[in-house]
């Protein structure tokens, strides 16, 4: 009887997350942006690198579990070569953040003598 409650509060559970995910994934790519636009150290990329890049293997588990089942140098390789890609587009998000505090500090620093 407790077998069958927990695996329909997993499923209950699990259908939540699903509909969380979209949410999650947009708050990640906010907080990405949040931290270009701070200001803070380029070195957050890097392990918000391996969020987004934990979130990208996620939501295309069908074709990741394959290679999770396998193991071996295809998986290193897949990860590695999906690390890089994803880096390039938190770092890409980063730069967004810098641009548009560079831009809202020129606006500011412009009416302000206004």
């Amino acid at each position: 009887m407790f077998l069958i409650v927990s695996l329909k509060a997993f499923g209950e559970f699990s259908f939540f997350m699903q509909s969380l995910k979209p949410w999650l994934s947009l708050a990640l790519v906010v907080v990405i942006v949040m931290v270009g636009y701070a200001g803070a150290s380029a070195w957050f990329v890097f392990p918000l690198t391996a969020l987004f890049a934990a979130a990208y293997i996620d939501g295309k588990w069908y074709a990741w579990e394959g290679l999770f089942r396998q193991g071996g140098s295809k998986l290193y390789r897949a990860l590695l070569v999906t690390y890089l890609i994803d880096l390039f587009v938190v770092l890409a998000l980063y730069l967004l953040g810098v641009v548009i505090a560079y831009f809202v500090a020129y606006v500011m620093a412009f009416y302000d003598g206004w």
